[in-house]
């Protein structure tokens, strides 16, 4: 949908179309759900203006919403279940529903600005990116990674987006740690231990077939083995 709604190609769905809906509730979820993810974008200067989101080509915009869809989803409390592959409806109607109003009379927490690096995204293990994600190394000079845009490296970097966004609630649902935010702010150590605690059961609930997990890439396991198997046993919501 974030595609489509930029997005003026005779081989898509056009944007005018889209707010041409007979249905004036879903154009109404959706138009807010856009609305807010644009916000992010222009906020963390991933774009200078929302006019920019309209002449860039899709892969631009896929990788504008890889940045910009967990800082919106980190905002709610109650949204665990919420995907970059969920429906947008369903998004709309999560993120952007009921808990909507109830945000905005909150004082809105400032996101740290992503920093741009000139690089391609590393394609490592889990329990290296872990320690990445969270503490940062030399090449982004102490950022951690999910503060951070990359110049290149997609495919890895957004399975690393998917995996460690999917095992940082895994590990707040297991009491692990207090929240996700409170993650940023552990030791080295200590998150090596959080990560060797949960790993194993995050691999059994998503994986149980996967063998040697602890060599794989992000990519792997998420493309080649979490990702099927969600699908197959009904664990990925639409």
């Amino acid at each position: 949908m974030w595609c489509w709604w930029f997005i003026n190609s005779k081989k898509t769905v056009v944007s005018s179309a889209i707010r041409n809906w007979d249905n004036p509730v879903e154009l109404v979820v959706t138009r807010k759900l856009i609305k807010a993810l644009t916000a992010i974008a222009t906020k963390e200067v991933i774009v200078p203006l929302p006019i920019t989101l309209k002449s860039m080509a899709r892969n631009q915009l896929l990788g504008i919403f890889d940045r910009v869809f967990p800082i919106l989803r980190r905002r709610f409390a109650d949204s665990r279940d919420i995907e970059p592959t969920t429906l947008s409806g369903v998004v709309s109607r999560r993120l952007i529903g009921r808990w909507w109003d109830i945000s905005k009379n909150k004082e809105e927490e400032a996101d740290p600005p992503l920093v741009n690096i000139d690089a391609d995204f590393p394609s490592v293990t889990a329990r290296v990116m872990w320690l990445l994600w969270f503490r940062g190394d030399g090449v982004s000079k102490g950022i951690p990674y999910h503060h951070t845009t990359w110049s290149g490296g997609d495919p890895a970097r957004w399975s690393s987006n998917e995996l460690m966004i999917m095992l940082a609630d895994f590990v707040v649902a297991k009491s692990l740690a207090p929240s996700v935010d409170e993650l940023d702010n552990l030791s080295a150590v200590e998150l090596t231990c959080v990560f060797d605690n949960a790993f194993g059961d995050f691999m059994a609930k998503y994986c149980p077939h996967c063998r040697e997990i602890n060599e794989k890439t992000c990519k792997t396991l998420i493309g080649d083995y979490i990702r099927p198997y969600r699908k197959k046993s009904g664990l990925m919501k639409n």
